[in-house]
């Protein structure tokens, strides 16, 4: 609904009639980042290089930033090293073609950039932290366990030095009985 209001209310943005269709496919397929992060990213950048290859100012819709942004952030928390490249391929690829498509000058495309390269630090940064705590929970729960069993263990060595003890009593005890 961002993406058509902001179509809408912005009359530099035209044609309105490819723009709507694009920003609407770029918000709609953000709500399966999660499942298929890569694909998203994929289908927003193709629907960002149609955009602009309709005649859409580039510089104009910013849900077409954003829905970059989210995607970038998305898979960057999920994938691999290897698979994170193929999506940053296909997005720096369509930013490429969408400043070439309009004669942009490279101010255009360092501004995106900018964008993508801070939406995936982030992301990787997010990624690092959550295997961190992951990390640092299973070790949480290892020591957790060897604390309970060192405490069965001496709560085990204590009763057998009672019983020790109270064997020796009364072992003594009968032997003076006896003498």
């Amino acid at each position: 609904m961002v993406a058509v209001a902001e179509v809408t209310a912005s009359a530099a943005i035209s044609p309105k009639a490819a723009a709507v269709p694009c920003e609407l496919v770029m918000a709609i397929v953000l709500l399966w980042r999660r499942r298929v992060p890569l694909l998203v990213a994929v289908v927003v950048a193709v629907a960002q290089v149609v955009e602009t290859a309709a005649g859409v100012p580039i510089e104009q819709p910013v849900v077409s930033v954003l829905a970059s942004v989210v995607a970038v952030y998305t898979w960057m928390t999920r994938y691999n090293v290897a698979t994170m490249a193929v999506g940053c391929a296909a997005l720096l690829s369509a930013v490429g073609v969408e400043t070439l498509l309009q004669h942009k000058g490279f101010g255009n495309f360092a501004f995106a950039l900018i964008f993508l390269v801070g939406a995936a630090i982030v992301g990787r940064t997010v990624h690092a932290r959550a295997a961190q705590t992951v990390q640092l929970q299973a070790k949480a729960d290892t020591l957790e366990r060897e604390q309970e069993v060192q405490a069965q263990l001496a709560a085990q060595q204590e009763r057998a030095r009672i019983a020790r003890e109270l064997h020796d009593v009364i072992a003594h005890s009968v032997s003076v009985m006896v003498v």
